[in-house]
This record gives C-alpha cells, sequence and structure tokens, in this order.
C-alpha cells in the first residue's frame, strides 16, 4: 500500500470519527465490576461517593464502588504527550504519533501533530492527506472556503486578525493571527498547561474536566495591535456575561521579534481554567469576580512553573525573581489584609501607584501559602478558599480566610515577609 493511498485511508478514517463526535462525543469508557461499559465524558471524578458522566446533556451518575477502570481523553491526551517526549525529534516518531492519536479518537490532537509535520518536512505526504490538503503538481494546496490555496498565501491572509488561524487541541480552542509555526505550539503548550493543571491540582480543587465547548483563546501576532484592557496594555482573562452571548475567552500576544511562547500566556490561561474547571463556567453578574488576589496570584503562580521550548512546556520549581522580590521587601509595607479586598477589576482596570506592588504581593503571598516553610495547612487552606470563593460565589471575606488558615491574615505578614527576604539572599 503506497503511502498517498494509506492517508487517504486516515483522512477517511479521522472524517468518520469526527462525525460520530459532533453527535456525542463518547470517548471516555467507564467500566463497572459487572462487566458493563459506560461511555461518554467525566466530568467529575474527585466527588466522594460517585463519579460524573456526561452522555449529551445529561448527568449520569456512578458511585465510585461500582467502577474498576476509567480511560479517558485525559488519559490519553497524557500518553500522546510522554510518548512524545520521548524522541521529540524523531521524524518518523513523530508520525506515529499522528496515527496513534487518530486510533484513540484523538482528533484534535492528531491534527495539530500532522500541523507540526507538515510545518518541519514541506512534503510529508501523510500529514497532507490527514489535514485534507491537495497534491496538485509539485505544490501541496489547502482547503480554505471551497477554494485551494498555497500555504504561503493563507499565511499572508491570516496575518490579520479579522480572519485568524483557529486551531483545536483536546481542550482548546486557539485563534490568532501569528504565523502558525506559533499558533501549533501555542496550541500543544496549552494540551500540557492542561495536563499539568489536574495533575497538580485536580485532587485537592475537585476539578472538573472540559467537556463540551473547548476554551477560547485569543493571541495577536504582536502588542502593537493588541485589544487591551488598559494603558499597562497586559494580557487579560473575560468570563461570560450573564445576560450576554458573549463567550469567556483569554486574550494575549506575542512579542513580535521574539521566538518565545505568547506573553504570560499560563497565566491568563489558568484563569480561563480556574472559572470553567474549578466554577463550571459561570454566567457573572456586573462583571464581578470573587476572590480576586486568589484568582490572580494563582495564575502568576502558574506562570512561573511552566517552562521550556514553546510547543514542549514543562514543569519545573517555582522561583523568585529579584525585581519582583524588591517590590516587596523594600516597598511600601501595604498589609496583607488589603489584598483580600481588591477586586479582579482593580488588578486589570486601575492603573495606580501601588498596581504593581498588588499584583507582586497577590503572586508571592500565593506562592507562600502553597509552596513555603508552612507545612500541608496554608496549602489546603488557600485551595479550600479558592473552592468556596470560584465554586460557592461567597465573596471575598477576609475573615472567611482567617477560618481556612486558622489565624488572621495580618498575622502572616512578618513571616510572609522574612520568606521573601531569605529567598532574596539566596539568589
Amino acid at each position: 500500500m503506497t503511502p498517498l493511498r494509506f492517508g487517504w485511508q486516515l483522512l477517511a478514517a479521522a472524517a468518520c470519527i469526527a462525525s460520530l463526535l459532533a453527535q456525542d462525543d463518547l470517548r471516555d469508557v467507564v467500566r463497572l465490576k459487572n462487566g458493563q461499559e459506560v461511555r461518554g465524558r467525566v466530568f467529575s471524578r474527585w466527588l466522594p461517593t460517585e463519579l460524573i458522566v456526561m452522555q449529551g446533556g445529561k448527568r449520569l451518575r456512578l458511585p465510585h464502588a461500582q467502577v474498576v477502570a476509567i480511560d479517558t481523553v485525559r488519559d490519553r491526551t497524557r500518553e500522546f504527550f510522554q510518548l512524545s517526549d520521548r524522541l521529540p525529534d524523531h521524524a518518523r516518531h513523530r508520525w506515529f504519533l499522528a496515527e496513534w492519536a487518530l486510533g484513540k479518537g484523538l482528533v484534535a490532537l492528531a491534527h495539530l501533530q500532522a500541523m507540526d509535520i507538515v510545518l518541519r518536512e514541506p512534503d510529508h505526504a501523510e500529514a497532507h492527506t490527514l489535514l485534507g490538503h491537495r497534491l496538485v503538481g509539485k505544490r501541496w494546496l489547502w482547503p480554505h472556503n471551497d477554494e485551494w490555496r498555497s500555504f504561503e498565501d493563507l499565511e499572508r491572509f491570516h496575518a490579520d486578525f479579522g480572519h485568524p488561524w483557529r486551531l483545536e487541541g483536546e481542550h482548546f480552542e486557539v485563534r490568532s493571527n501569528a504565523t502558525l509555526r506559533r499558533v501549533v505550539d501555542t496550541a500543544l503548550d496549552l494540551e500540557r498547561l492542561y495536563l499539568w493543571w489536574h495533575e497538580e491540582f485536580g485532587e485537592e480543587l475537585g476539578l472538573y474536566e472540559v467537556v463540551g465547548t473547548k476554551l477560547a483563546v485569543q493571541v495577536w501576532r504582536d502588542r502593537s495591535s493588541f485589544n487591551a484592557l488598559s494603558s499597562d496594555g497586559h494580557p487579560y482573562f473575560q468570563h461570560r456575561m450573564e445576560g450576554t452571548n458573549e463567550e469567556a475567552r483569554c486574550s494575549t500576544y506575542f512579542v513580535a521579534e521574539s521566538p518565545e511562547r505568547p506573553t504570560r500566556l499560563f497565566e491568563v490561561a489558568t484563569q480561563h481554567l480556574l472559572y470553567r474547571t474549578l466554577a463550571d463556567d459561570p454566567a457573572l453578574q456586573n462583571g464581578h469576580r470573587y476572590c480576586g488576589w486568589g484568582e490572580v496570584g494563582l495564575a502568576q503562580y502558574v506562570e512561573r512553573r511552566l517552562g521550556g521550548a514553546p510547543g514542549r512546556a514543562q514543569p519545573k520549581p517555582w522561583s523568585l525573581t529579584i525585581d519582583e522580590g524588591r517590590l516587596i521587601t523594600t516597598g511600601n509595607e501595604i498589609g496583607l489584609q488589603n489584598l483580600t479586598h481588591r477586586s479582579v477589576r482593580q488588578f486589570h482596570f486601575v492603573v495606580a501607584n501601588d498596581t504593581q506592588y498588588m499584583w507582586a504581593a497577590a503572586h508571592l503571598f500565593t506562592a507562600y501559602l502553597l509552596d513555603g516553610d508552612r507545612g500541608t495547612s496554608a496549602r489546603r487552606g488557600f485551595l479550600t478558599y479558592l473552592v468556596q470563593g470560584l465554586r460557592g460565589a461567597k465573596g471575598d471575606s477576609s475573615t472567611t480566610f482567617d477560618e481556612l488558615l486558622g489565624c488572621k491574615i495580618e498575622t502572616l505578614d512578618r513571616p510572609w515577609r522574612k520568606w521573601l527576604t531569605d529567598l532574596m539572599a539566596a539568589l
């Protein structure tokens, strides 16, 4: 069988799987003690007594005691990246992964992998065929609006944010007017973030899975054209508003000449994840978001926990930067209690003398609670506070935080600053 003919068979298989997924996503499998297999999408696996499986619009509740094994899209996505990391630069292995993902029902991931291949190997017939491209003479043409266009032509067309590239992973959709190489790498990085996020916080926060609508991420090709919220021009997450049809989305940009990933990509994507996997995508009233300092603090913490080359994000230990540490240790000593009353709107829209300080304080206090030398109670208390604030929508009360931590927040000022000073001395 020729590679091209085999490629067309893969394309047909992909079309068949995509058609089935469009009807009803039943890719997760839960095996029960009685031998029955339940198919759907696992929405929650961390409830005390039961598992929730989505079947279309129906929620099926399965007692943990009856469950023998679970095989989910996230499990297979994790295996895909584990395989990828074994031989990341091996050409034949890259194509094996595209076939493997397709065979496991990960159509979006298979397409991302095929995109990565054709960007590395422009004449890779099987990858082009999987993507639905057509060989005309010696050129591969790409389908677009009932036309066949060259890759170079499409790169120029999508350079306008009015008609960006739209690439899907298994959990995110990326829209960007950057080069396709950058967009593919961004989509792969976001899938890696999703895996790390669940592995790091899934059980502690009782996170839900992203099923159905994928998380929208907008990435501008440069800062000059970025649609910012304030004069600071920083990236942001925008939640769903009650009474509107606008989707939740996060927005960021590339530094034009830098080969790195989008600015603060993991930070804004984490805020999106908080409102989708912790708060279950609420439509909020009057733009109010709960626990502002915890949201922006955790998002910055996650940004610092992932690194590596674009498209190959890997976890790393959290670290302090000198500039950020100096903001706290040598600046005005604004009490921690002020953090609990600062809204997300104040973080994102207000540009004041203490804005940089408050961003740094939210981040570094969060890092202290999660990683500082205070045992597990601080971490557990902070994460429980997030659950109550975002999932329970119970407001920003410092009293609640005090109760969960077992002490008043004011009493943490001194040990927090000492922790930072010690870290600064070690740099």
